[in-house]
């Protein structure tokens, strides 16, 4: 597994990311408002400033942290060369279904689809 895509720039979206991108994988970032992307891309640069003031993180690896990471609108560019998506998007089991829908339109016959859910049925979800 190399490639990752996180679909849902929100707090957890853009953790997830973050996480993913510190371990070495190259991760795609995707949301539905560029407005999101510029939150989620903020909130990890200011993270990775503040682990380098704090000493726990060289300039150096934030930069490679970063350029690990791609922002986008596009569900088709996020997904298609992912090996592994992970949907961090509202608990609302329709947006869900229809993201479901929307990533099995694009991404690869092998990827993996794994749900940031805490409260849907992870069984209707992989029912749809």
């Amino acid at each position: 597994m190399k490639k990752l895509a996180v679909l849902g720039a929100g707090v957890m979206g853009h953790g997830i990311a973050q996480v993913c991108a510190t371990a070495g994988y190259e991760v795609a970032v995707r949301d539905i408002k560029q407005e999101f992307i510029d939150k989620a891309k903020e909130a990890i640069e200011k993270s990775l400033e503040k682990a380098v003031s704090k000493g726990k993180l060289s300039e150096q690896k934030a930069k490679e942290i970063l350029g690990r990471l791609k922002f986008t609108l596009s569900i088709e560019e996020a997904v298609r060369d992912a090996d592994l998506v992970i949907e961090a998007i509202p608990e609302v089991m329709d947006l869900k279904k229809g993201l479901f829908a929307e990533v099995q339109k694009y991404a690869k016959k092998e990827c993996i689809f794994a749900s940031n859910t805490s409260g849907l049925s992870i069984t209707e979800l992989g029912n749809s």
